[in-house]
């Protein structure tokens, strides 16, 4: 043989040797034994628990959807946009068999036990919390709930009203119910809160199908929205208004137990500003109206000769116009005057209107939630605008139907023109004696300088 044979002999034998080599591997990693993977420990994933970490985190708004409320009474007062009244036609057969969630079984009372030492905090617990114990968990609610109430438990026994002691600057709240101050700060914080989250839930268990859902939602805003009064938490605070206190202090709560209902944001915001007049929101509105009416409950408490009733009921147009007869023309000597007469009319100042119905209510001695503050008073006006003109005491406005104070120009004999809101009264509503009163009244004033009134 010779060599170039030789090797092509060899080189063959090599080729094929490294052929079968690599066709053994293969065959190897195809045929590796499945059974070792029987010797693995087998992980079994709950589904709820799944849907929560992947899927419902990113779906927070369905939660909404699910807890939206319809209204039982027709009013429209409290319903919010684009929902509509619950009726026969929309209630779907799957919204019928939603279960009862305010239930608490016998197994679950363990669960649901939770030491409050003092009497307010364990009624609270007990009459708002214990009965929907399924739905604050369900809507992670708990936590928020039983912090705030060891708060108040411990902390809650300072006045219901901030800026009461010396040298503290009064707070919005206090200048507007400045004089039931003292009354007001003998309430301790802990029965206002109770009076607030009882009106509350009552408010929507009157108005609202399928409350239960809104119950942690309505519980936490009323049992927070205060607790920014407490001194250490107000002082703290570098006394910034008590709303914003309570705001960041559920806030911190919140972050702190790594509780955050769907709805906790809104709750916070809410009680940033309950004290911001004629809020769009339906549950503000909710938590103002309560604050207000535990507030005449309180001042009832401590004025036992006075009683609560509703503006129409004790109001009286022929009271107010004899008290106002007492006032046309009345020069006050430089001060600010409240009503002339000019021709055939009187003109008065909107909010000496205001002042005449509130003596009336003190003189009948009734507590009125719409005469309770400042802020009430500047809206009452418009209600006793309303029921002058029923009565047909107002001139007419050529402007607008609406009865509202009208702008008008006063002209001295000077010269000088001063514009001013007046509401004009017709002078004819008076009989002869008190008409005669009125204007022997004006010669020896100030407005008798008037020469005409125009209107703007």
């Amino acid at each position: 043989m010779n060599t170039k044979l030789v090797l092509l002999i060899i080189t063959c034998l090599l080729l094929y040797i490294i052929y079968v080599l690599s066709f053994s591997k293969k065959e190897r990693r195809k045929t590796i034994d499945l059974n070792i993977l029987k010797e693995l420990p087998q992980l079994e994933v709950d589904l709820e628990l799944l849907a929560k970490s992947i899927w419902l985190k990113h779906n927070e708004n369905l939660a909404q959807v699910y807890y939206e409320f319809v209204e039982k009474t027709p009013s429209g007062e409290l319903l919010p946009e684009d929902s509509k009244p619950l009726t026969a036609e929309n209630v779907t057969q799957e919204t019928a068999e939603i279960p009862a969630t305010s239930s608490t079984s016998e197994p679950e009372k363990e669960k649901t036990t939770h030491t409050f030492n003092d009497q307010i905090t364990k009624q609270i617990w007990e009459e708002f919390v214990l009965p929907y114990h399924s739905v604050y968990e369900s809507q992670n609610a708990l936590p928020l709930i039983k912090e705030g109430l060891l708060v108040l438990e411990q902390k809650g026994d300072c006045p219901s009203l901030t800026g009461v002691s010396p040298g503290e600057n009064p707070e919005i709240e206090l200048e507007e119910l400045n004089i039931y101050k003292e009354i007001l700060s003998k309430v301790s914080l802990k029965n206002h809160t109770y009076h607030v989250i009882n009106i509350s839930v009552n408010k929507i268990k009157t108005n609202f199908n399928n409350y239960e859902n809104h119950i942690p939602r309505v519980v936490v805003t009323a049992l927070y929205h205060d607790l920014g009064k407490i001194p250490e938490y107000w002082l703290s605070g570098g006394k910034k208004a008590h709303q914003y206190v309570s705001a960041n202090l559920l806030s911190a709560v919140a972050t702190s137990n790594n509780a955050k209902p769907f709805w906790l944001d809104e709750v916070i915001q809410i009680i940033r500003e309950h004290h911001i007049p004629n809020p769009s929101n339906t549950f503000a509105k909710i938590l103002q109206e309560a604050d207000r009416k535990a507030r005449l409950l309180e001042i009832s408490q401590h004025l036992s000769d006075f009683s609560i009733k509703p503006f129409e009921s004790w109001f009286s147009v022929k009271e107010l116009l004899d008290d106002l007869a007492e006032v046309v023309n009345e020069d006050r000597f430089g001060s600010k005057w409240y009503a002339f007469s000019f021709k055939d009319v009187i003109y008065v100042r909107p909010e000496k209107l205001v002042e005449l119905a509130d003596e009336q209510r003190r003189r009948k001695k009734v507590l009125c939630e719409e005469l309770l503050g400042e802020k009430e008073k500047y809206q009452i006006v418009y209600k006793i605008l309303e029921i002058l003109q029923a009565e047909n005491v107002l001139l007419e406005s050529r402007t607008s139907k609406t009865p509202k104070p009208q702008k008008f120009r006063i002209h001295r004999n000077d010269g000088r023109v001063f514009e001013l809101y007046l509401v004009p009264v017709k002078m004819s509503v008076y009989d002869d004696n008190t008409i005669k009163k009125i204007k022997n009244r004006l010669g020896v004033t100030y407005f008798s300088s008037i020469v005409n009134v125009t209107s703007t």
